[in-house]
């Protein structure tokens, strides 16, 4: 049963996909790796990892949620936004993967059953500071805090490949709409940063869905905060993984990247005060 498969995305950077709709990323320098994010925990990502690099690595998560830190028990330091740390202690509890994979929205491969799943991690996290880089030998990786989509989302950037790894945090279905999301204001601010550095990169890939973004998305999902806070959206109500919220835009949207559905009742910061 092949769980992780390998595909390029630029020099430095390989996509592991698995057939649970989300991906990871190895990041190889010629002096060390680094693996951002360790997926739903099914099947043994550790060795794979090591039978795919030749040097040191190290591992990191983008945010707390399952389907990023499910696999994170399996290797011994592991590095988190502190800000997540309180996310992964409920969301990516054994019982709650399990939840997610057999009544989520992909067909579970054949003989998967709940002996695949890894244990959820116990050993404390290393707290990772957004102003932290790893430097590879040949490559650099460093992060941009983008508090939305979780309170404590980092932006990975990698910098010699011109590569931003936009993940979770803005796409076609960015969802704003969980407890632990923020207000859309504050998401605002967040892809501000991110716009701050986007003329040092042309590729925005992604965890989840076709892989990468248009260019476009930073400034449409910029663009899309300040209609949502306008009340000027499309306001579309929609549902995703039980949870009810507005989508800003219609399904359908020509000559717009990017979409989000977000809780109505947090849109402002005065709003999260009052919460």
């Amino acid at each position: 049963m092949e769980l992780f498969k390998q595909e390029k995305v630029s020099e430095h950077i390989t996509r592991i996909k698995t057939p649970f709709g989300v991906s990871m990323f190895l990041v190889q320098g010629d002096r060390k790796a680094l693996l951002i994010d360790t997926g739903m925990g099914i099947g043994d990502l550790r060795e794979f990892i090591e039978e795919t690099v030749s040097v040191p690595y190290e591992v990191v998560l983008t945010h707390g949620h399952c389907d990023h830190a499910g696999g994170a028990s399996q290797f011994d330091e592991v590095y988190l936004n502190p800000a997540d740390f309180a996310l992964e202690k409920w969301h990516a509890s054994r019982e709650h993967r399990i939840s997610d994979v057999f009544t989520g929205p992909f067909p579970v491969p054949e003989g998967i059953t709940e002996t695949n799943f890894v244990p959820q991690r116990t050993a404390p996290y290393t707290p990772l500071d957004p102003a932290m880089s790893f430097h590879l030998g040949d490559c650099t990786v460093s992060f941009i805090e983008v508090p939305g989509h979780t309170q404590g989302c980092l932006v990975p950037l990698i910098k010699e490949d011109g590569v931003m790894i936009i993940g979770d945090a803005l796409g076609e279905n960015t969802l704003m709409h969980f407890r632990e999301s923020t207000t859309v204001q504050t998401y605002q601010r967040s892809i501000e940063r991110l716009l701050e550095v986007q003329d040092d990169y042309s590729l925005l890939i992604r965890f989840h869905g076709a892989g990468a973004s248009e260019h476009r998305i930073l400034q449409d999902m910029h663009d899309l905060c300040d209609e949502i806070m306008n009340h000027t959206d499309a306001a579309v109500p929609g549902n995703m993984m039980g949870i009810p919220g507005k989508w800003g835009r219609e399904k359908e949207h020509p000559g717009k990247a990017g979409n989000m559905i977000y809780n109505p009742e947090r849109i402002f910061d005065e709003q999260e005060d009052k919460a």
